[in-house]
C-alpha cells in the first residue's frame, strides 16, 4: 500500500518537473525569437539609415561624406554578419537532422 503512495508521488513530482521544463523551454524559445527579431530590426534600421544618407549625398544635401561612407560600411558589415549567422544556423540544423538516433 505504501509503495503505491510513493509511486503516485513520484509521478506527480515528475509531472510538475515536466511542466517546469516545458515552461522554461517556451521562455527560452520566446527569448531567442525576440532577440532574433530585434537583431533583424537593427539590421534593417542600419540599411535604411545608409539608404537615406546615400540619397542625401546624391542630392547634394549631405554635410559630411565620411558619415555617409561610415553608415554604408556599417550596414554592409551588419548584412554580411547576418548572412553568415543564417548560413551557420542552416548548416547546424542540417547536421542535427542528419544525426542518427
Amino acid at each position: 500500500m505504501e509503495m503505491q503512495g510513493i509511486q503516485a508521488g513520484a509521478i506527480q513530482n515528475g509531472a510538475v518537473q515536466d511542466r517546469e521544463a516545458r515552461s522554461e523551454l517556451i521562455e527560452g524559445q520566446n527569448s531567442f525569437a525576440s532577440e532574433l527579431g530585434q537583431a533583424i530590426e537593427n539590421l534593417n534600421g542600419l540599411q535604411e539609415q545608409s539608404s537615406v544618407m546615400t540619397e542625401r549625398l546624391a542630392r547634394g544635401e549631405a554635410e559630411n561624406m565620411h558619415d555617409v561612407t561610415i553608415a554604408s560600411e556599417m550596414a554592409s558589415t551588419a548584412l554580411q554578419t547576418g548572412v553568415e549567422i543564417r548560413n551557420r544556423a542552416v548548416e547546424s540544423y542540417q547536421r542535427v537532422m542528419q544525426m542518427q538516433i
